[in-house]
Parts: C-alpha cells; structure tokens; sequence
C-alpha cells in the first residue's frame, strides 16, 4: 500500500533529524529554558502542491516526536503554523513564538527519494547549532 510506504519512508527520513535534535537540546541542564523549541513549518522545495503533504507532515510529525522527549518543551503545531509561508531569521521567530531554538527545514520529492533538509538553530543569536540532509529517502510516487 502507498500510504504505508509512505509513512514508512516518514518514519526513515525523521530518524536522524530527531536523534541529532534531541541530543543537542539536551546537552543543555536539566530544566534549562532554552529546552524550548519550535519547529517552523518545513518548505515544500519541489514546489508541487500535490507534495505539499509531504513538508506538512514532516512538521507535525517532528512536533509529535518532539513533545514525546522529557526535558524539552515544544511550541505547538497551530503557533508554528502562523509562521507558514513567511520569510522570518530565527531570532524574529523565537521572539514571536517565545522560544530558544528553531527547527527549520526543506521536503522535496526527487523521483522515487524525499529529501529531508533540517536545521536547529539558536534564536538567540541565530546560530545554526545542527544541521543534516539532504537525507534521501525511498517512497512510492
């Protein structure tokens, strides 16, 4: 079945991004605000609506896997949301979402691969503290 293909190639293509986020925002202490995150909803980079899916998905799914992580705090899906779309550095984003580090990234189907970009970066400063991707992964058109 596609569909579970899909959420199958959703599920590959999360792993690593989530690994190398929640090891970064957990090197800091135990109860540090800067455990709180947002994750800007990701870029349909293929440009194909019908795709569109596909970066909506990644987002939520991060946020999902995220808030399951004790010790680290997530904006949620409706307030990242408001951002959809808007050209905004990390240090406006985390003064309007009231949080310490932003993921963003990028999903575009390639043939039969997605491809994932990810970022974590400090909205303090707007340092890129991890980055990863594209990673590519095998789904059913």
């Amino acid at each position: 079945d596609d569909r579970f293909a899909t959420m199958a190639g959703f599920a590959e293509a999360l792993a690593t991004p989530l690994a190398g986020f929640t090891a970064e925002l957990l090197k800091r202490p135990a109860g540090d605000p800067s455990c709180c995150v947002a994750v800007l909803p990701f870029v349909n980079a293929g440009g194909d609506q019908a795709d569109q899916y596909l970066s909506d998905g990644m987002t939520e799914e991060l946020i999902t896997a995220l808030a399951q992580v004790k010790g680290i705090r997530v904006a949620s899906y409706g307030s990242s949301l408001a951002l959809k779309g808007a050209a905004t550095d990390p240090k406006t984003a985390g003064a309007l979402l009231g949080v310490n580090s932003i993921i963003d990234g990028s999903v575009r189907r390639d043939g039969p691969r997605l491809r994932v970009t990810a970022r974590l970066s400090d909205t303090s400063d707007g340092t890129l503290l991890w980055s990863e991707g594209p990673a590519p992964v095998r789904i059913p058109k």
